[in-house]
C-alpha cells in the first residue's frame, strides 16, 4: 500500500504500488466496492485513459466533498506507453450511478519530470495543488486548473538512464506545504553606516515594521532616546535612512506585527552588536515611570493613614461629666 485514507462513511481508499490502482474496500466487511484502473477496473474512462491508466499511484485522497478523487501517479520509465514517461498529479471526477470517470485536471511538470517512485499531490487551502517527486529533488505548485506556477530543486537535478529525472541520492517520500510560524533565537543583524541603519532579522515570518530609536551623542539628546520612526519591513533587508550616524551612540529596536504589538526588542551599539531588551522598549520611560513614582506614594500615604488611625484606636479614652 502506497496510501491509505478513511472516509466519513468508514471505508477506506487505497492506492497501491503493484496493483497500479486505487480501491474502495468497505470498511467493516472488508469487501472490495470499487477499484480504478488494474486489471480490475469498474469504471469507463472518459478520458483516452488517463483517468483510469496508473503506475505506482501515490496519497489517493477524496476531493470536493466526495465527488473527485486526486492522486500521484508515477508513471515511471517502464510504462508502456512511451508518450507518458512523465510523472504526474491527477484529480479524477467520478459518476458513480454511471461508473464513469474522467480526468478532469492533469498536473505535469512543463519539464516532463519523471520520478521513479514515490511522491505526493496535496491540496493547499487557496485552492493551489502542491506536488513533490519522490525520487526527484523537486517540488511544484500547480493552480487548480493545472497550470504551473512555480518549483524549487532541495539537489542538483541529474539525467537518469537518458531521461529527466533525479539518481535516488536524493529523495523525499512525501513533502507538505503549511503555514510556519519562524522566531529567530539569534539578534537581527545590524549594520550601522554614515547615513543609514541597515538590519534583517532572517526567519523571523510575523514582523511587519521596525520602530526605531536613536540615542544622542550631544547635549540633551545623550540622556535619552529619540523616535526615528517606524518602517515596513517589505524586503529582506530594511534601511532607516540617519541623517548622521555619528549623531548617535546607541540604538533601540522594536519588532513590531501586523497589529503593530511589540514583538522583541534590542539596544543596539554603534558597531553593529545587539543584545535583547528584557522589557518591551516602546513602553519605557516617560508617563510609565511617572504613574510607578505615583503608585509608590500613594501606597506610602495609605499606609500611613492606617497606620494614624490604628493608634487613635490605642489611646484611652475620657468620659466627660
Amino acid at each position: 500500500m502506497n496510501s491509505v485514507q478513511k472516509d466519513h462513511k468508514g471505508n477506506y481508499l487505497i492506492a497501491s504500488r503493484y496493483t497500479n490502482a486505487v480501491t474502495y474496500i468497505d470498511g467493516i466487511t472488508g469487501r472490495l466496492i470499487w477499484q480504478i484502473g488494474g486489471l480490475q477496473n469498474s469504471f469507463i474512462d472518459l478520458s483516452e485513459g488517463n483517468g483510469t491508466r496508473f503506475v505506482d499511484p501515490h496519497m489517493a485522497r477524496w476531493d470536493d466533498d466526495d465527488t473527485t478523487i486526486t492522486l500521484f501517479d508515477n508513471i515511471d520509465f517502464w510504462t508502456l506507453d512511451s508518450k507518458h514517461q512523465r510523472s504526474r498529479g491527477v484529480k479524477l471526477r467520478l459518476d458513480m450511478h454511471r461508473k464513469v470517470v474522467k480526468a478532469a485536471v492533469i498536473f505535469e511538470h512543463p519539464d516532463g519530470i519523471l520520478a521513479r517512485s514515490e511522491g505526493a499531490l496535496q491540496r493547499l487551502p487557496n485552492g493551489n495543488y502542491f506536488i513533490s517527486y519522490g525520487s526527484t529533488p523537486l517540488y511544484s505548485e500547480f493552480s487548480s486548473q493545472g497550470e504551473h506556477m512555480c518549483d524549487t530543486h532541495f539537489a542538483p537535478m541529474q539525467t537518469n538512464n537518458g531521461g529527466p529525472g533525479g539518481t535516488d541520492a536524493v529523495e523525499t517520500y512525501r513533502i507538505y506545504k503549511g503555514a510556519w510560524t519562524g522566531m529567530p533565537k539569534a539578534a537581527p543583524r545590524v549594520k550601522v553606516t554614515p547615513g543609514a541603519l541597515l538590519l534583517y532579522w532572517n526567519g523571523a515570518t510575523e514582523v511587519r515594521s521596525w520602530k526605531v530609536e536613536g540615542r544622542g551623542a550631544f547635549g540633551t539628546s545623550a540622556h535619552k532616546y529619540t523616535n526615528l520612526g517606524r518602517h515596513n519591513h517589505d524586503t529582506f533587508e530594511t534601511e532607516v535612512p540617519l541623517a548622521g550616524a555619528a549623531d548617535y551612540t546607541s540604538f533601540r529596536l522594536t519588532a513590531l506585527d501586523s497589529k503593530g504589538t511589540s514583538i522583541r526588542g534590542w539596544l543596539v551599539q554603534e558597531d553593529g552588536s545587539a543584545q535583547e531588551l528584557g522589557y518591551d522598549p516602546g513602553r519605557q520611560g516617560g508617563l510609565s515611570s511617572v504613574w510607578l513614582v505615583l503608585g509608590i506614594v500613594v501606597i506610602l500615604v495609605v499606609m500611613y493613614l492606617r497606620r494614624d488611625g490604628s493608634q487613635d484606636l490605642d489611646r484611652p479614652r475620657t468620659k466627660s461629666v
